[in-house]
């Protein structure tokens, strides 16, 4: 134990790389024979290496992402008491929503040496490569889009995850590998990339385009930059274009505005469903309680109804009038729709399990977190397409996908520190 205390204050970021680890080969290790609590590990994991952290928290930012956790815990106790949620709601809750900012106070706390950077990098690219090498061999197995996981094996949206977390990795490379050529890093990334096709995971391209127009946004005094980044989105959407009519005709759904108006409404139509199940001024504050309403753990708890009910998990009818609403409409129903317009999202589940001050608590973490952690355009970029996410799925509770994201944004801002420049990948 005292190893491990002294290696926290020295190298926390390597238990950061550990958690990492565990959320990305848990579903591998229990597909072998491994017990299925294994690919919950990391949850502990994370909770008990920013336990033992706490007495080495030598900055600033780690201490005000800390704070932010602390006013969202409370936040949860709050609308629990209220609404009679069960403690292992707020438990399981808060490790959900908590953890990615837990895995970035590990990446931050203690500067890296270019060295260590150097090899942490060289890891990612281990971890990508096993990742993309499974999509791949998933594909030629002849299986559906649904069957492409990557490591995410055995999960409901792993094909989305697994396009994800790949287009996200291709952007980082083709950003860091910069003392490649073009037409190389260009070439590892397109083949990261085509996960997303073999995935089928088209909401994945609309969200970085998306986050691609919110970094514009925030270029618009700087005009080589803002130019650059236009120049970039239109050379994307040519070749989402071309794409279209090509090799992945699914992406022309997104050339039916009709449809999209629909979907988008029948997506946002949950929130008065939410509201009609107010009873108190108290639940536009608070909120129906942790698990309550259509956040993915509210999702996942009547599976592990259960194993929880000894420990006093609560359940509400909001969780099974929302599923009726989905499955009522072919737009959003789980085999004839598209999980685009799903009423289960990340910000409506937010809102409607801990209220007003549950998304003010969350989006302070943020804000931090673009502010303080996000130093360079990729950091940036990243943590707009978290946020956009937010809207399509409930991915801002996916520890796959989360994780991973975070990994890069704390290493990015690592690199910033070590003032590493990206060509010495």
């Amino acid at each position: 134990m005292n190893v491990i205390v002294e290696l926290l204050g020295m190298r926390s970021w390597l238990f950061g790389l550990i958690a990492l680890s565990t959320v990305l080969y848990g579903r591998i290790l229990t597909e072998l024979g491994g017990p299925a609590v294994v690919k919950f590990f990391h949850f502990a994991l994370v909770a008990i290496f920013a336990v033992l952290l706490l007495p080495f928290l030598s900055n600033s930012i780690s201490w005000s992402l800390m704070y932010g956790l602390l006013l969202l815990l409370w936040v949860m106790v709050v609308s629990a008491v209220i609404n009679n949620a069960g403690v292992i709601n707020i438990l399981l809750d808060f490790l959900v929503l908590s953890e990615p900012f837990l895995l970035l106070v590990l990446m931050i706390n203690q500067p890296m040496s270019k060295s260590q950077i150097q090899t942490f990098r060289w890891l990612l690219v281990v971890f990508i490569c096993i990742h993309v090498g499974l999509s791949y061999a998933q594909a030629l197995a002849g299986g559906g889009t649904d069957d492409v996981k990557g490591v995410f094996l055995e999960q409901g949206a792993g094909h989305h995850v697994a396009g994800a977390v790949a287009l996200t990795a291709a952007v980082y490379f083709f950003t860091a590998l910069e003392s490649f050529s073009l037409p190389v890093r260009a070439m590892i990334s397109l083949i990261i990339a085509s996960v997303v096709i073999l995935s089928d995971s088209k909401q994945v391209i609309a969200v970085f385009l998306l986050g691609l127009g919110c970094l514009l946004c925030t270029k618009l005094g700087d005009f080589r930059k803002f130019f650059l980044y236009v120049t970039l989105f239109m050379i994307s959407a040519a070749v989402l274009l071309f794409s279209a009519f090509t090799i992945f005709p699914a992406l022309t759904t997104w050339a039916d505005l009709n449809l999209i108006l629909k979907g988008l409404t029948v997506k946002f139509g949950i929130l008065p469903l939410i509201f009609t199940h107010y009873d108190s001024t108290l639940n536009w504050i608070f909120g129906l309680g942790p698990g309550h309403t259509v956040g993915k753990l509210a999702f996942m708890l009547p599976q592990y109804e259960e194993q929880l009910r000894s420990l006093n998990v609560s359940f509400s009818s909001v969780t099974q009038h929302a599923w009726n609403y989905q499955q009522g409409n072919y737009l959003s129903h789980s085999v004839t729709g598209s999980s685009m317009w799903s009423p289960f999202f990340f910000w409506a589940g937010i809102w409607g399990d801990l209220g007003i001050l549950g998304i003010v608590s969350y989006g302070l973490l943020w804000v931090i977190v673009i502010l303080r952690i996000s130093t360079n355009d990729l950091a940036r970029f990243l943590a707009f397409t978290v946020l956009i996410f937010g809207i399509v799925f409930s991915w801002l509770e996916e520890p796959g996908y989360m994780l991973f994201v975070v990994t890069i944004i704390g290493l990015s801002w690592q690199e910033q520190q070590a003032r590493l420049p990206l060509q010495s990948f």
